[in-house]
């Protein structure tokens, strides 16, 4: 973090991060207001990383781990917010999500349960006092917020059978984890996990690329 201007603190939008071995994917969008702030945080971690600086590839303004997850080397899984990973990630294997249908319903939550539900005053007592606590499901896809445990391993909480096939098929076990709630609290897996310490060194992914470390925008 890093002292602003006006007393607060500007930090890194740790959703919109993403490590891969040696490689740091940040997103610009969400720190483009206090760039000038981050950007000497990101140059500090030039000396032990590569670091992609990307201005559209997976700019989406929101949260990286929303929107795709590297699953295993050279296999993402990905939401139609983004289609464009030419640069980010080349030649690598896309699954991409269908388009979720949004339920007909005016909350920004949702459990599955009719009556409470159609409740009004339930939904107008969580919006007066658990505002903070909620987020908004309608904008969330939880089949993408996953946790990968290895390259072999990934975690779940919504059951995708097409996602699952083709994943098993690139020699990946998905394992369904059991989180009701998720629609409730607008949370997935990933959000929740504190960071990992991994075995295994950094890895290179991107062998093509320089072997120095650096900072790359890619615009």
């Amino acid at each position: 973090m890093v002292e602003a201007n006006d007393g607060g603190l500007a930090c890194l939008n740790t959703p919109s991060i993403v490590r891969l071995g040696r490689d740091i994917v940040v997103d610009w969008g969400p720190h483009k207001d206090w760039w000038h702030l981050v950007e000497p945080i990101i140059k500090e971690w030039s000396k032990n990383f590569r670091i992609q600086v990307n201005k559209k590839n997976t700019d989406t303004y929101g949260h990286s781990d929303g929107i795709f997850c590297p699953v295993a080397p050279g296999v993402i899984v990905s939401t139609f917010y983004n289609k464009e990973y030419s640069r980010t990630f080349p030649n690598w294997d896309i699954y991409y999500l269908d388009e979720p249908t949004m339920a007909d319903f005016n909350c920004n939550w949702f459990i599955d349960d009719e009556e409470i539900m159609k409740n009004a005053k339930f939904n107008s007592h969580l919006e007066k006092f658990a505002r903070d606590w909620v987020g908004d499901i309608r904008e969330t896809v939880f089949e993408v917020n996953m946790l990968v445990i290895d390259e072999k391993n990934v975690l779940a909480i919504a059951h995708n059978e097409k996602l699952f096939d083709w994943l098993s098929k690139k020699g990946i076990n998905v394992h369904l984890v059991d989180f009701k709630t998720r629609s409730f609290w607008d949370g997935g897996l990933h959000c929740i996990t504190c960071d990992i310490e991994r075995e295994g060194g950094k890895q290179n992914y991107f062998p093509e690329r320089t072997n120095s470390n650096y900072m790359e925008y890619i615009n």
